[in-house]
């Protein structure tokens, strides 16, 4: 399909002509690889919501549709796996639990520590936060995550490893600021060591 055709199409899409509906879904959502799911999910948005007006006219519209779809089935399958959010954060941020010996003791203070985490985390500006939920919470791997902020693998790892030395430098800020400190500094040093 040419590039104006994409676009006519698309206006006949938008000004509900089904038989444009017919030969979009044909085109474009029937050959996708991805689930029937999200296959239905992206006719609902496309055809019933506003996605397709988001589409600006530049651009293939048929390599557009792919990218909807990939996104969506890649959170499809990142909810079917997932944990609570911060916990899942906190755990991946703090390393795994202390010894045996300590394992009473340190339930308190892994708490503790966890709030300091989720505080550290909810300061962080917006796209570090989002990186170490991607990575941590929804198990992108870092090509994903270096196609979806257009960096190399190798970047994103430097820039987990940075937001990450950053989270655990401001829980160690605010170690003062709650009891069991000496348990919390252990934890927050074996985070260091990893």
């Amino acid at each position: 399909m040419s590039p104006e055709e994409e676009r006519q199409l698309c206006a006949r899409c938008l000004d509900g002509d089904r038989e444009a509906h017919a030969t979009f879904d044909a085109q474009l959502v029937a050959p996708l690889r991805v689930s029937d799911d999200v296959k239905q999910w992206l006719r609902q948005e496309l055809f019933m919501g506003d996605a397709l007006r988001s589409w600006t006219g530049q651009g293939s519209l048929g390599r557009w549709v792919r990218a909807v779809a990939e996104r969506r089935a890649l959170r499809v399958e990142s909810r079917d796996r997932e944990r609570p959010a911060e916990t899942t954060l906190i755990d991946h941020l703090l390393g795994p639990s202390p010894n045996p010996e300590q394992a009473t003791q340190a339930r308190d203070a892994r708490a503790a520590l966890g709030r300091l985490a989720a505080e550290a985390v909810a300061r962080l500006d917006a796209a570090d936060r989002l990186l170490l939920e991607q990575y941590y919470v929804d198990g992108f791997g870092l090509e994903t995550l270096g196609r979806l902020h257009q960096l190399h693998a190798s970047s994103v790892m430097r820039r987990l490893r940075k937001v990450r030395a950053a989270v655990l430098a401001d829980v160690r800020e605010h170690l003062g600021q709650t009891d069991s400190v000496l348990t919390l500094s252990s934890l927050v040093r074996a985070a260091d060591d990893e």
